[in-house]
């Protein structure tokens, strides 16, 4: 009888301590997981912010798919948590490095190209543009040679970029980085197979 609970509470230990190491290696690679990420983000920060995006959130889903598929039902909770942790550290730099790239004269020449693109000089008086405060100060320089044009400050357009509204027409055209980083957080978590399997 006591050899039962001696071989049951050394396979108990034996359990214990494969799991713990287990968690450890999977935190010490979800650690790298974040660094490499964020890394990542920091060199492409110049980069056009929707391919720049698509890139950086591809990644980690291939990243997380393969973690998800070595793991068991207890240890996914955890693994749930520190994903979820990790996913808006990723957002909440990507959104930082987005604030520091509508800073830079880069980011003036993308909007001149997406403002070609829409043929303004064509545009009719109905049409509003639609910035956020953080353009307030160089909207004269993004829109130079447009300025027959209407431009307001939408309180709602925290990252940058423009929306294009035509009422009469009824045509909106949105360009701002928040709805492309929106679209990216949608993207991200119907593509990353959120639900973890042991």
């Amino acid at each position: 009888m006591q050899e039962i609970k001696d071989i049951k509470q050394y396979f108990l230990n034996d359990i214990k301590r494969q799991s713990q190491a287990e968690i450890e290696r999977l935190k010490q690679e979800q650690e790298a997981v974040k660094e490499k990420a964020i890394a990542e983000i920091h060199e492409e920060a110049q980069k056009e912010a929707k391919a720049f995006l698509e890139q950086e959130l591809k990644d980690l889903t291939a990243e997380y798919t393969v973690k998800n598929s070595r793991i068991n039902e207890e240890r996914n909770r955890r693994l749930m948590q520190e994903r979820d942790a990790l996913t808006a550290e990723i957002f909440m730099q990507a959104s930082k490095k987005l604030q520091a790239f509508v800073q830079t004269d880069a980011y003036v020449r993308h909007m001149k190209q997406k403002l070609s693109q829409l043929h303004v000089s064509a545009l009719t008086e109905d049409v509003v543009f639609y910035i956020g405060a953080c353009d307030e100060q160089r909207y004269k320089e993004i829109f130079q040679g447009f300025d027959h044009v209407k431009v307001a400050v939408d309180p709602h357009i925290q990252l940058g970029g423009f929306r294009m509204e035509d009422e009469r027409a009824g045509m909106v055209v949105d360009e701002t980085l928040d709805t492309h980083l929106e679209d990216e957080k949608a993207w991200f978590y119907a593509n990353s197979s959120l639900a973890v399997r042991g």
